[in-house]
């Protein structure tokens, strides 16, 4: 144990504060551990909070009685509880039993210590716990680890990867959205243990990746071990003679926004081999959302466009396409080495005046060129024309002046017949 409440370079919330005390209260004891404490001790703003305690999953329960709680994770030692708004999960000290499959231990039971809960744990960094009545628990040197920004397994690197396959993707994820770089003989293990990575669902797979590719240190981590990538990934996303991205790509990677779609489309767009079907197998495989699966493709199919040369062509593309997705479109084909500040800075005047680039943003609706005497398709097909009208001449976009120009349309379609 050392350092008390200045090993924490922020306070602790009062919710967080308020589940400490009432277990140290009712006489067990309270740890903050994980991504919070991690977090922390970097002076960052932690996302949510995890709270390891020797108190069982049922005295966890009445001493929360009056609070809302979850109790799905029970099975695990898991009970989520909620104190002013903020989401806790409250973990029973636990060891594991052997690994059998490469993923699951053959048990998980109660641990008698925060020392033995921490020593199951994959990574130094992620295994540390803090107590503001007893400071900092250490075993295994995190708090070095974390000052010099490295990334290294708790006990020996071959066991643990040996142990769970997926420790190798979150030992890259770690390193890639922390910054931080890999420990030599956890680097090394990670490549020698890489084939444990068949034991990993893809879905898990592209949660990690997900989580990965954001991170300000992808492009050097994906440049360091593109073998185990290459592993991990389905084609074409690894592409079709094994992943391999040149320093153009990674440095491309580097310099767009930390914005998951347009970081895989990047990736996706190097493949030229692999058609839209391909890519689209590939992302379902790794779970990905439909949502998600039809922007990266609407990206990777107008990668080699020229990025739009007037506001006519701005506001065309805005028919299609919503403003986020056009400024992931602009950073994707400026890696591509195409200028695009033009495009930018049109697409943000298009956008402050308003203009007029859908149907929904007419002047005028089906019931007006009703009234007018068309019917069926042709209120469809006239509402489509005026559009591209307005596309042409934003002014054309008031009422009387639409009017009047299905007016004129429809009598020459009518002299036509």
């Amino acid at each position: 144990m050392k350092g008390g409440r200045s090993a924490l370079q922020s306070p602790l919330p009062r919710s967080v504060q308020q589940a400490m005390d009432r277990l140290e209260g009712a006489g067990y004891q309270a740890w903050l551990t994980g991504g919070a404490l991690r977090d922390l001790l970097r002076g960052r703003e932690p996302q949510d909070y995890d709270l390891a305690s020797d108190a069982p999953p049922r005295q966890v329960w009445q001493i929360f009685a009056d609070r809302p709680m979850d109790k799905a994770g029970a099975a695990y030692g898991v009970t989520a509880v909620t104190l002013e708004d903020m989401k806790l999960e409250i973990a029973a000290f636990r060891r594991e039993g052997e690994y059998r499959d490469g993923r699951r231990p053959g048990f998980v039971a109660p641990a008698r210590s925060i020392e033995e809960d921490l020593a199951r744990r994959d990574f130094t960094v992620n295994a540390m716990a803090y107590s503001p009545r007893r400071g900092l628990a250490d075993p295994w040197g995190g708090l070095q680890d974390l000052q010099n920004r490295l990334i290294r397994t708790v006990g020996p690197p071959d066991r643990r990867f040996q142990e769970d396959g997926l420790r190798l993707l979150r030992a890259l994820r770690f390193a890639a959205v922390l910054d931080f770089q890999l420990e030599d003989q956890t680097a090394q293990a990670l490549r020698r243990q890489k084939a444990m990575l068949r034991h990993v669902s893809p879905p898990r797979v592209g949660q990690e990746l997900a989580k990965l590719l954001c991170g300000p240190g992808a492009a050097r981590i994906l440049g360091q071990f593109p073998d185990l990538a290459a592993q991990a990934l389905p084609q074409p996303i690894r592409l079709a003679d094994g992943f391999f991205l040149g320093k153009r790509t990674l440095k491309s990677l580097a310099q767009t926004p930390p914005d998951f779609t347009l970081r895989l489309a990047l990736l996706l767009s190097v493949d030229e081999e692999s058609d839209s079907r391909q890519k689209a197998r590939a992302l379902t495989k790794l779970g990905f959302s439909a949502a998600l699966r039809s922007h990266v493709l609407q990206l990777t199919s107008r990668a080699d466009q020229q990025p739009p040369q007037t506001e006519e062509d701005l506001r065309r593309l805005l028919r299609e396409l919503e403003p986020e997705q056009i400024r992931r479109l602009l950073e994707l084909q400026k890696a591509q080495g195409r200028d695009i500040r033009w495009a930018r800075e049109g697409l943000a005047r298009v956008l402050a005046r308003g203009d007029c680039c859908s149907l929904s943003s007419l002047a005028l609706g089906g019931r007006d060129l009703q009234a007018l005497g068309l019917k069926g398709p042709a209120v469809g097909q006239t509402l489509t024309w005026l559009l591209n009208q307005v596309i042409k001449r934003p002014e054309l976009n008031r009422r009387e002046d639409l009017l009047a120009l299905a007016k004129e349309r429809k009598d020459e379609d009518n002299a036509g017949k």
